[in-house]
């Protein structure tokens, strides 16, 4: 298994769509992450990292710079298969090391406290802060991500 991790490409944004159609990655409206966050981060030249095993899209990282010149790293995720084999951890140090390159100067990120990364973000440095409830309220017929 040889893990190669690079910034995506817009034709990859539908694999990373695909595999974020999961329980763990659904919005407070219960459906996954639509397709065209994934298109923005990478129209707006934000971050949008994917590992690639053998060219198959086998997990992904992304986020974007905030006010304050910190990034936010909204979604992560490995498939299934290629768990507890260090994607993650790559793709953890891809994301930080993107960050250095643009000089920010830190990174938030959420994870739900039910989620069992917790202990993985904890190891690799984050410090957990307090828990918050996500409350969101659609503006217009754009903001439901249906």
């Amino acid at each position: 298994m040889t893990i190669v991790i690079s910034q995506a490409t817009h034709k990859e944004c539908k694999e990373c769509y695909k595999l974020s159609a999961v329980p763990e990655l659904a919005t407070p409206f219960h459906e996954p992450p639509p397709l065209f966050w994934f298109q923005n981060i990478v129209k707006e030249k934000q971050i949008l990292l994917v590992a690639k095993d053998n060219k198959k899209i086998i997990g992904f990282r992304m986020g974007e710079r905030i006010a304050g010149n910190w990034a936010i790293a909204h979604l992560m995720m490995v498939h299934k298969e290629y768990r507890k084999k260090g994607v993650g951890t790559l793709l953890i140090e891809a994301f930080e090391k993107e960050c250095k390159r643009r000089k920010i100067h830190g990174i938030m990120t959420y994870v739900y406290k039910d989620n069992n990364t917790v202990d993985f973000f904890k190891k690799k440095g984050y410090i957990l802060g307090s828990t918050v409830i996500e409350a969101v309220k659609p503006l217009d017929e754009h903001g439901k991500t249906t």
